[in-house]
């Protein structure tokens, strides 16, 4: 494992956003394999400078951030006034289950973020005031492995007229619609936030990480903010699960940690 920060880090207020590699053991997020980190200022280039570092290799499973070529584990980036791509590159896994820790702080709340996974052709949003977890696997698939499967998409979603539709990507739409907290959950108890979601009635499927469906149920949402509370009759085993909500055309999927 490489230990990726350095001065940098030290900085209070600078926007951040860690990248950890961690090994899927005993059906949960654990141990730490590699990582790599962004830092965003007005004073960063998106050249490689000063405030940059180089990715030394592992003898295993490596992560780092391709910057016009240039392989970092730590980057100073400008600050996100309209988009921005992370660019990850990963080499030397194996055959096995992983998950991608994703830690951010000091982010504007008109910036979000999805990780696009180009293997599954998926996009999952990025909680940028706390963790999100993604957990994803290698196999015999070369595409599964490719270098440049994952990438970190930011944009930033500025305030329009009443009159003004805002139109972004479906991913960083949902970002703002359903989130569950607390996550991590402690019981068998789940709570569910809706925001400005459409009136109407959604299935709700919890998935193991196995792909099993572990509880299934529907919500009416009356079309307002409000919180919904889901209560698992089942023995729930610690690790990852995926929380899918349905509605007509619209789906939304969060992942939920069960300590």
């Amino acid at each position: 494992m490489q230990t990726y920060f350095v001065s940098i880090a030290q900085v209070p207020g600078r926007s951040k956003l860690a990248i950890q590699l961690l090994l899927n053991t005993n059906g949960g997020p654990q141990n730490t394999a590699d990582g790599v980190a962004a830092f965003y200022a007005d004073n960063f280039s998106s050249a490689v400078g000063n405030e940059d570092s180089y990715k030394w290799t592992n003898l295993d499973e490596n992560l780092a951030i391709n910057c016009k070529g240039k392989l970092l584990s730590i980057e100073g980036r400008p600050t996100i006034h309209g988009s921005d791509t992370l660019h990850l590159v990963m080499w030397q896994f194996r055959q096995k289950s992983y998950y991608l820790q994703l830690n951010a702080s000091n982010f504007a709340r008109s910036v979000k973020a999805v990780v696009k996974d180009n293997y599954l052709h998926k996009e999952t949003a990025v909680n940028l005031s706390s963790v999100t977890l993604l957990p994803f696997s290698i196999t015999t698939d070369s595409a599964s492995f490719a270098a440049n499967r994952f990438s970190v998409i930011f944009k930033t979603i500025r305030a329009l007229p009443l009159s003004a539709k805002l139109k972004f990507n479906s991913v960083f739409e949902e970002s703002l619609s359903l989130s569950i907290a607390p996550n991590p959950v402690t019981g068998n108890v789940i709570s569910l936030h809706l925001n400005n979601m459409k009136k109407g009635r959604y299935a709700v499927k919890l998935y193991s990480n196995r792909g099993e469906v572990f509880y299934s149920d529907t919500i009416i949402h009356n079309g307002s903010s409000a919180v919904k509370t889901i209560v698992i009759d089942k023995r729930i085993h610690r690790g990852i699960y995926s929380l899918q909500l349905t509605s007509g055309d619209v789906t939304i999927n969060r992942n939920v940690l069960f300590q």
